[in-house]
């Protein structure tokens, strides 16, 4: 059994690129908000258009925080380590890249311009039938709220599920580099986010840098729809599977006795198993079959995962 991880002051340093090191100060947490820090936490100062957590150093250390991380000088209180890093962002990320490649766990990340969130669930539901799941909560999908995740996941945790959202291109990519997942799952593509991205095209390789991040011995899957997804991702990974409606899909990833329910609800078999999905929609059969096809391919038995996810 593996010691259990600890964020001493030597961890801090590597992980942000510093020199030096010592086995104290030692953290318990890692955050970025003052009114949720715990004691004994490092406090990353970020700064946004609206906010700037460098005029928060001292209430994080009120709080009780042992250290602060900022990319510009501030007055620390005595006995609160200062960690002085070029962007306080780019070290969120660092920190959570340190702690991914602490875990001895499968990560799972999904994005998509649709279905992401309803898809996570379907995940974290699929995958607890069989193991025990730190999960994304809620929506905090972007460059904070997946590192805050990642430097949450408890050491008892045999799978992390990660939720990746974008709006601009190279977000996906700089998120799939902190957390190095084992299995990407991209649910659609569509029209949304046009804003930023310039294009369907421009969603399309967005939501594909998920894929291109993945080690050689990684699993890929995503959705059949719109058929350009399987395309483009069949081109990019040849061992991509293709879950959900249409001839797109692989032959045993499509849903088998589907039914629609008199309130709309959704039922299928899924490996001899019965399935009825709690949420209506056509999407979610889409949605639930790469959850089970993720929990599938993470010896999760077909009979618990179906159970789970209805």
């Amino acid at each position: 059994m593996s010691a259990p991880f600890v964020w001493t002051d030597e961890a801090v340093r590597r992980a942000l690129g510093l020199e030096g090191g010592e086995a104290e100060p030692a953290y318990y947490a890692v955050g970025t908000d003052t009114r949720t820090l715990p004691a004994g936490a490092l406090f990353v100062a970020l700064e946004g258009p609206r906010f700037d957590g460098h005029a928060f150093v001292a209430e994080a250390a009120a709080a009780g925080a042992r250290g602060v991380v900022v990319h510009r000088p501030v007055e620390a209180p005595a006995g609160v380590a200062v960690y002085r890093v070029a962007d306080t962002l780019q070290a969120l990320g660092a920190l959570a890249r340190y702690r991914r490649e602490a875990l001895r766990t499968p990560v799972v990340a999904v994005t998509g311009s649709s279905g992401k969130t309803s898809t996570k669930a379907f995940l974290e539901a699929a995958l607890a039938a069989g193991r025990r799941v730190h999960a994304t909560p809620g929506n905090l999908n972007n460059r904070v709220g997946l590192p805050l995740t990642l430097l949450a996941a408890p050491d008892e945790a045999e799978v992390v599920v990660l939720e990746m959202g974008t709006s601009e291109p190279g977000e996906i990519a700089a998120l799939t580099e902190v957390a190095r997942p084992d299995v990407g799952v991209v649910t659609t593509v569509a029209e949304a986010h046009v804003e930023g991205l310039g294009s369907l095209e421009g969603v399309l390789a967005e939501k594909l840098a998920l894929l291109r991040g993945l080690a050689p011995d990684g699993r890929a899957l995503v959705g059949a729809e719109p058929p350009l997804l399987a395309e483009a991702a069949r081109a990019l990974r040849a061992d991509v599977r293709v879950a959900g409606w249409g001839e797109a899909a692989d032959a045993d990833l499509t849903p088998v006795d589907v039914h629609r329910m008199d309130d709309g609800r959704w039922g299928f078999t899924w490996r001899g198993e019965q399935v009825a999905l709690g949420v209506p929609g056509r999407h979610a059969v889409t949605n639930a079959l790469l959850a089970l096809a993720v929990a599938e391919t993470l010896g999760v038995p077909a009979a618990a995962a179906a159970r789970a996810v209805g």
